[in-house]
């Protein structure tokens, strides 16, 4: 009876004599030290990622709602499935399940709330509170794929997006479904540095901060890249261009880089509104290139190295070599194509905006009002 009450055992030995620390501490100093880099990715032990830690806040501000003032010390497998029901139960003011039917977004926050628990650690870096989770029992949901929201796009919807947006969100959206660039990528590039001569390639060595600022250190080891562009496309590109020599590729009018906001706010919002499309963000461009690119005959290694994925294949001998090859990536980007039309007539490039062509910024006058 002794034994089964837990005397003799370590862990929970360690348990009682640890001073009462609650989750909503805990999940304050993980993310502080997050912040801090000294919590650093397992598997890359790089520093975690801003929109990673925004993500962790954002979960662990929910999960504080619930267990926040709980002591680390009884948060175990029956306090798991509690908050897991409730999860479940929540829903929107319309009567949706808050946390969408598929699953996925349960699923990190309980995996978020075994990270908080896991990190509390004696001066060691032992574990202070080590948990069998039963996820039968806890009643983790499987995700169900085809649930998930992953927007997508044809390419009849592209040819529309690119021939309703105007400026520089136009060259923008041809960019982002022509290319497979991410949009913290795009709005980083430099004329000078990441744009080649002859407009046919972009260089990718850096990526726009969540906050604000640069940042070299990109998504993944494979996002340094050059991304090599159909011929139309770098046409449209170097016509966009025109005679600057330097600056952001997209800019403000003080030069300052475009925050992806507001890129999304005046360039595309009003467009996917009036297509009836919701809720699509910058992915749905890169879903779109990738599945151009996959109805190809190019090699995998290519499209994941375009495209900025991790893969082992890109490491052998031969997929590096051809990967280093510019002429066989031209040809292929040649091949491969855009898979929607560019507009045939060069539009002007200005800024609009008023209640009918509302697809840029605001501060600028609507030509139809002057």
């Amino acid at each position: 009876m002794v034994k089964k009450a837990g005397v003799f055992d370590p862990e929970k030995i360690r348990e009682r004599i640890t001073p009462a620390t609650t989750f909503r501490m805990q999940a304050e100093w993980m993310i502080a030290e997050m912040k801090s880099g000294r919590i650093v990715n397992k598997k890359t032990r790089e520093p975690i990622g801003e929109r990673t830690i925004d993500y962790y806040s954002g979960a662990t501000e929910y999960l504080n709602s619930v267990v926040g003032d709980q002591p680390l010390a009884v948060l175990d497998n029956p306090q798991a499935r509690e908050l897991v029901s409730r999860m479940k139960q929540e829903t929107k003011s319309d009567g949706s399940s808050r946390f969408g039917g598929s699953g996925k977004t349960i699923v990190e926050y309980f995996r978020v709330f075994r990270m908080v628990i896991a990190s509390a650690r004696s001066e060691k870096l032992r574990p202070l509170y080590s948990r069998e989770w039963d996820l039968a029992y806890i009643g983790v949901p499987q995700v169900n794929k085809r649930k998930q929201h992953r927007p997508t796009l044809s390419g009849d919807e592209m040819t529309h997006i690119v021939a309703q947006a105007r400026g520089k969100y136009q060259i923008g959206a041809a960019l982002l479904a022509g290319c497979g660039a991410r949009i913290s990528e795009l709005l980083a590039l430099r004329i000078e540095k990441h744009v080649s001569n002859d407009r046919n390639t972009l260089f990718i060595r850096q990526q726009r901060g969540k906050k604000d600022g640069l940042k070299d250190r990109l998504k993944t080891e494979a996002g340094d890249r050059d991304i090599d562009l159909y011929s139309s496309l770098a046409k449209m590109l170097d016509d966009y261009i025109g005679d600057r020599k330097e600056g952001f590729l997209f800019q403000t009018r003080n030069g300052h880089m475009l925050s992806p906001e507001s890129f999304y706010r005046n360039g595309l919002k009003t467009i996917f509104k009036r297509m009836g499309r919701s809720r699509v963000r910058f992915n749905a461009f890169r879903r779109f290139r990738e599945s151009v690119l996959l109805a190809s005959d190019a090699r995998q290694c290519l499209i994941d190295y375009w495209m900025g994925h991790e893969n082992p294949e890109m490491s052998t001998r031969y997929g590096k070599q051809l990967l280093e090859n510019p002429r066989y990536r031209k040809e292929w980007a040649e091949k491969a194509g855009l898979g929607f039309e560019l507009p045939q007539v060069s539009e002007p490039q200005m800024d609009l905006s008023c209640a009918t062509c509302a697809t840029n910024s605001s501060k600028q006058a609507c030509g139809a009002d002057a």
